[in-house]
């Protein structure tokens, strides 16, 4: 990831999570630092699961998010993962 001032590496085990960073990525509010706390939180398939399903419950267990900022992810992030 390229960006003015910097520029970051990541790496990813399969392409499943490089697909699902790359989604979480494309969400206006959701940085790398926010995108890789939710993927150490849950496996990449079940943070697909839990998005697809809208759980804001389990959402809210990442570190840096609240009840309004999981209910906006879910919203905006369900049909997006769907085919994962």
């Amino acid at each position: 990831m390229v960006r003015e001032d910097s520029a970051a590496l990541y790496g990813f085990v399969s392409q499943h999570e490089r697909a699902l960073f790359t989604r979480l990525m494309a969400t206006s509010g959701v940085g790398a630092k926010l995108a890789l706390a939710m993927m150490s939180t849950f496996a990449a398939h079940r943070l697909a699961q839990i998005l697809a399903e809208k759980d804001v419950p389990a959402l809210t267990q990442v570190p840096g998010i609240g009840k309004k900022k999981a209910e906006r992810l879910t919203l905006e992030l369900a049909d997006k993962v769907q085919d994962l």
